[in-house]
C-alpha cells in the first residue's frame, strides 16, 4: 500500500517544482508569418483570474470565453519592411521588418517599422496610436522608445527583470499632434504554467511577461498627464509570437478615467516562403488640381480620414472623404497644402487651393 502514496507524493513533488519554460526572440512576431489577433471582452471572473495567475505552475482555463464578447478580429502580417514609408521617413531607412494590422471588420490598418537583429527587435517607427482605432491594443505598444528598446532577449525565463527607458516623441494619428513621452518600462517574468485556449488546446509551458509602464505624456491638446498603464503578455515555448495579451491602464490626473485595453488572442497562421515584400499601394489622384471648393481623390479607400497641412506642418483641416473621395477645401486661402490619409500606406499628396 505504500507504493502508491509514495507515487502519488513523488508525482505531485514533480509537478510543484517543474522547470519554468524559457523564451527569447524566436517568440516574436516572424518574418513572413501570418497571425489572427482576436479582440475580447473576457467575463470580469476570468480578467480578475487572469491578472491574479502569477507563480510557479498555474493552470489558466480560458474556456469561459465562450461567454465574453468577441468585438474585433485583426490580420496581423510581418513582412519585409518597405522602400518607401509614409511615416517617420528618418527612420525607415534602418529598418527590415514591417508589421502591418489590418482591421477584418473595418477595412483600416495601421503599421509598426522595426529592425530585427539576431538577439533583438528594434523599434523603429510607425503608427503607434494606430488609426481608426486599430492597433492601440499591440503588443507593440511598449515600444515608444526612439533610442530602441529591447524587446526579448534569449534565454528570459521565470525571475527574469529588466528596465526599458521610454523617450519618445509620436504623431497621435488621431488628430491631437505631437506627443512627448518620458518614462521607464519595469519587465518582470512572473509566472509560469499551462494555458488552456477556448478551443481546448492545451499549451503546457509558458511564462507571462508583466510590463509596467510609469510616464509623462506632454501633449498640446490634452497638456501633460500622469501614466501607469500594465501590460501582460503569455508567451509559450516553441510558439511563433505572443499566445495573448492583456492590458490595464487609466489616465491621472486631468482625465481621470479607467481605459483598460481589450484581452487579445492571437493564432499563427501558415508561414510563407521567405519574406514577403508589401504590395504596393494603388496610385491616387488629385482631380481637379487646382481646386477651388471641392477636390476629389480618385483611388483612396472609401470615406477615409483626410488630413490637409499648410506649408509648415500646421493642421488646417481634416475630416473624411464623401462617397465619391471628395474633400472640402472651399475654406482654404489660396496656396498650396498637403493632404495626408492617416492609416493608409499613401505618401501626402499636394493640393493647390484657387481662388
Amino acid at each position: 500500500m505504500r507504493r502508491p502514496c509514495s507515487l502519488a507524493l513523488f508525482l505531485l513533488t514533480t509537478a510543484a517544482f517543474a522547470q519554468a519554460p524559457v523564451i527569447g526572440p524566436d517568440q516574436f512576431f516572424e518574418v513572413g508569418r501570418y497571425y489572427l489577433r482576436d479582440n475580447y471582452d473576457p467575463p470580469l471572473p476570468l480578467v480578475g483570474t487572469m491578472i491574479a495567475t502569477d507563480g510557479p505552475d498555474y493552470a489558466l482555463d480560458l474556456t469561459s470565453l465562450v461567454d465574453g464578447i468577441l468585438y474585433g478580429t485583426d490580420s496581423v502580417v510581418c513582412t519585409a519592411a518597405p522602400t518607401l514609408y509614409a511615416y517617420h521617413t528618418d527612420y525607415y531607412d534602418t529598418a527590415n521588418v514591417m508589421i502591418t494590422v489590418h482591421d477584418v471588420g473595418s477595412g483600416e490598418f495601421s503599421q509598426y517599422v522595426f529592425l530585427d537583429e539576431p538577439d533583438r527587435v528594434r523599434y523603429v517607427g510607425g503608427q503607434p496610436n494606430g488609426a481608426g482605432g486599430t492597433g492601440n491594443d499591440l503588443v507593440l505598444q511598449r515600444y515608444l522608445d526612439n533610442g530602441f528598446a529591447i524587446v526579448l532577449e534569449a534565454g528570459m525565463t521565470y525571475g527574469y527583470t529588466s528596465t526599458e527607458t521610454v523617450d519618445a516623441d509620436w504623431t497621435d494619428l488621431s488628430g491631437s499632434d505631437l506627443h512627448s513621452v518620458n518614462g521607464t518600462v519595469a519587465n518582470l517574468i512572473d509566472g509560469y504554467g499551462s494555458i488552456t485556449l477556448p478551443d481546448g488546446e492545451v499549451l503546457p509551458h509558458t511564462l507571462r511577461l508583466r510590463s509596467v509602464m510609469s510616464y509623462t505624456d506632454e501633449n498640446d491638446l490634452f497638456g501633460t498627464t500622469e501614466h501607469q498603464d500594465t501590460l501582460y503578455t503569455w508567451y509559450a515555448e516553441g510558439y511563433s509570437g505572443p499566445v495573448m495579451t492583456m492590458g490595464r491602464g487609466f489616465y491621472a490626473l486631468t482625465a481621470g478615467y479607467v481605459s483598460p485595453l481589450p484581452f487579445t488572442l492571437y493564432r499563427p497562421q501558415a508561414i510563407s516562403t521567405g519574406i514577403q515584400a508589401p504590395a504596393p499601394a494603388p496610385t491616387l489622384t488629385l482631380v481637379p488640381n487646382p481646386a477651388m471648393d471641392r477636390v476629389r481623390v480618385q483611388g483612396a479607400p472609401s470615406r477615409a480620414a483626410y488630413r490637409l497641412l499648410d506649408p509648415q506642418g500646421r493642421l488646417v483641416a481634416q475630416g473624411r472623404l464623401d462617397g465619391q473621395g471628395g474633400a472640402d477645401v472651399g475654406a482654404l486661402p489660396a496656396g498650396s497644402y498637403l493632404l495626408e490619409l492617416p492609416g493608409t500606406p499613401h505618401t501626402p499628396l499636394r493640393v493647390l487651393v484657387a481662388r
